[in-house]
């Protein structure tokens, strides 16, 4: 169950603990004026909230929310792949299947479980029969393949999660019915392509551009109104076809991405709910009566990956020089209060997916685990970089991270050698723009999050295909030989899963290893409210941490 946090919770070891993106996380200055409502109460409620799903409320209820980085402002759930447009369009949209109170999923417009045929090579879905769009049309079979088929025509950002469907093959049965043939077995295809958001086939044919400034979905929200780099609004859906109907009349969502500004926003009453809490405000918040913090591990992937294609991070000697240089324990010391929940990530796959699958939690830790020893980064680094060095480390927002490893690797200079590291941060679109080419001069490190799903292909795959090098958001490293990227296309394609785990298990290895990735220590999914808000459930996917009303939870706001 999604927990709210009362007092001191540092995790170091069991579930792991993650992040989406990175701002936020670290211990930045927080220096917001104390307002009339910022007491230390010592909040002692530990229990989680329990209140129904179903709406009580028929007074009109508004809530303002701000998360701590900016959306894309494209409002087609086809086109935004990214975490922060994605939280708000859950609310406006609909999938087959979502993620519940845990890390499973549930039917949502799809009416149960899919049949699985040809030996696991068609999936038959059933959905439900009384969904509709806010305009009215009825949503059927066929705005469901199109949802899925569509990124693959237009070779969008997110193909790639769908690319192992057959767009020819694949067919509507009857209005009610689906059938997606797959170019291959792909075994994850229920818990990692199944959940996806549901378009309005006819409304976003007729006008795409219109569709992506004011979407129509089927979900208990309808968009309202926006304005790019500002907000975005959606209002109640008075005749939404499913329950519970939402106690909220409208939600506004706000940017504030300076820490200290959002957390002075939600003291003052200025905003009801803040995503990414940063780590030095934690206690502060966690202490105020007027404050609930709703906290949960996750499924997220916070990660630093090298440059492996071009320049001297293209040697694994350099790769693990870097990593030797500091201690991964004494950042964390620096940035994380004790009252933090934070826990060392241990592999590209998060802890909870590893356990899913009972891989060797354990003996990823003990890889991953390198130990601070300067003396022997400068043997691995000397003669196999240049004097001097100055590699770019790129992050999507900014990231303590960076300055920390840079002072690091300066400090090397007690052994003769001369780095001096460029550090740069981005927004999404230069962020993209920049990381993914496998170019030297672009970036030798680049930081950033990957969410996938319950299945540890939508890691890999994602991450370290051959097919996602140079994706947006998929795979900047290039790492791996042929026989690395070949065992990553024969495990999708398997259905043992003993075998499928085998694999993994070499892989996961192979990566930390190499040293192609660092995984960072994170804080798993959280909002902060105020104690008028009731109904939060934070769940383990971050792409669904600001979901209003659903089956789970149904949220409001007091007087």
């Amino acid at each position: 169950m999604e927990q709210k946090l009362s007092r001191r919770r540092l995790m170091q070891s069991g579930v792991a603990v993650t992040a989406p993106l990175l701002a936020g996380c670290a211990n930045q200055s927080d220096d917001s004026t104390p307002t009339s409502d910022d007491s230390d109460g010592g909040r002692t409620d530990g229990d989680t909230d329990e209140q129904s799903p179903t709406s009580q409320n028929s007074s009109p209820q508004s809530i303002h929310i701000t998360q701590g980085n900016s959306p894309l402002y494209r409002l087609d759930p086809l086109q935004d792949p990214f975490a922060f447009g994605r939280r708000i369009l859950n609310n406006v949209f609909d999938g087959l299947y979502e993620y519940g109170d845990g890390p499973e999923l549930v039917p949502v417009l799809a009416d149960g479980e899919p049949e699985v045929e040809n030996d696991g090579q068609r999936y038959i879905v059933e959905i439900v029969d009384d969904a509709k769009f806010h305009n009215g049309d009825r949503l059927t079979a066929e705005d469901v393949l199109y949802s899925f088929v569509q990124p693959l025509r237009a070779e969008s950002l997110g193909s790639g999660d769908v690319s192992m469907i057959d767009p020819e093959g694949s067919q509507v049965v009857d209005e009610t019915t689906v059938q997606f043939d797959l170019e291959f077995p792909y075994a994850p295809f229920r818990t990692s392509v199944l959940p996806r958001l549901i378009v309005d086939k006819q409304a976003r044919e007729e006008d795409p551009e219109a569709y992506n400034s004011a979407p129509i979905g089927s979900g208990p929200f309808k968009y309202s109104n926006h304005v790019e780099g500002e907000f975005i609004e959606i209002e109640a859906w008075d005749d939404f076809w499913g329950e519970p109907s939402p106690n909220l009349s409208s939600a506004r969502f706000t940017v504030t991405e300076d820490d200290a500004s959002r957390v002075s926003q939600l003291l003052a009453g200025d905003t009801d709910m803040i995503s990414e809490i940063p780590a030095s405000a934690w206690e502060r918040l966690e202490n105020n009566d007027n404050v609930q913090i709703h906290y949960r591990d996750n499924i997220a992937y916070l990660y630093s990956a090298f440059n492996c294609n071009d320049g001297p991070t293209a040697n694994a000697d350099v790769r693990r020089g870097i990593w030797h240089s500091y201690s991964e324990q004494a950042y964390i010391d620096s940035q994380y209060p004790e009252a933090v929940p934070v826990v060392d990530k241990i592999s590209p796959v998060p802890q909870p997916v590893l356990e899913r699958w009972d891989l060797p939690v354990e003996e990823y830790r003990e890889l991953q685990t390198v130990e601070y020893n300067p003396e022997k980064a400068a043997e691995l680094l000397d003669g196999n970089i240049p004097d001097p060095w100055e590699p770019t480390f790129v992050s999507l927002g900014e990231d303590p991270f960076h300055e920390y490893l840079s002072a690091r690797l300066r400090g090397l200079s007690e052994f003769g050698l001369t780095i001096e590291p460029q550090i740069q941060s981005y927004g999404i679109p230069q962020f993209n723009d920049t990381v993914f080419s496998g170019n030297a001069e672009d970036y030798q490190m680049y930081s950033i999050g990957h969410t996938g799903g319950l299945d540890p292909d939508s890691y890999f795959y994602s991450l370290f295909s051959e097919a996602q090098r140079g994706v947006p958001g998929g795979n900047g490293s290039y790492y791996g030989d042929e026989e690395f990227l070949s065992k990553i296309e024969e495990a999708r394609r398997m259905s043992d899963q003993d075998a499928r785990r085998q694999i993994y298990d070499e892989l996961i290895r192979e990566v930390l290893e190499q040293a192609a990735h660092m995984p960072r220590q994170q804080i798993g999914n959280n909002v902060a409210t105020r104690s008028t808000v009731q109904g939060v459930n934070v769940p383990v996917h971050p792409d669904w941490m600001l979901h209003l009303t659903n089956p789970i939870n149904n949220v409001s706001v007091s007087e």
